[in-house]
């Protein structure tokens, strides 16, 4: 079965968590007719996420930071590398 609604204005489509417990995310659409919730798991709102940005998920902000200070970490010894270098010459 299926029904067909119509979302009163872009601005009334939302997602978040979910407080379901089998569910990690909730897409909310407002409607004329009231509010429609479809709860996602992970997999599938990473499925949604994919086909609508053409990107792949983005990081969690710990996966960010920890990126960030590698790079930082390699910048770094790279830097005192060369400086090593350059003073044995």
């Amino acid at each position: 079965m299926t029904h067909e609604y119509t979302p009163a204005s872009a601005k009334n489509i939302s997602y978040g968590p979910s407080s379901r417990e089998n569910a990690a995310y909730v897409l909310r659409i407002g409607t004329e007719d009231g509010t429609v919730e479809i709860h996602l798991d992970e997999e599938e709102m990473y499925e949604l996420w994919t086909e609508v940005q053409h990107t792949p998920w983005p990081d969690t902000l710990e996966e960010q930071e920890e990126a960030g200070e590698l790079r930082r970490q390699l910048v770094d010894l790279a830097m005192g590398g060369t400086r090593r270098c350059f003073a044995t010459r």
